[in-house]
């Protein structure tokens, strides 16, 4: 899978419980074990080496709004 994938099936997962997500975790998306298993292989292989990557954090400012 490349990132555009994974950042794919992550946004087109059908989601469960309410209408929006506040509070945070009330509504939410399942995977399986094997897709969660894959998608975090791939990961590590796109990272590589690259401490950057390793180190990657989300952007705060994206949970001001």
């Amino acid at each position: 899978m490349t990132i555009s994938e994974i950042a794919e099936v992550l946004e087109s997962a059908p989601r469960r419980g309410g209408d929006v997500d506040r509070p945070e975790g009330i509504r939410y998306a399942m995977f399986s074990d094997t897709m969660l298993k894959r998608m975090a292989q791939d990961l590590r292989l796109v990272a590589g080496d690259r401490p950057d990557v390793e180190e990657f954090r989300p952007d705060r400012r994206r949970e001001s709004r």
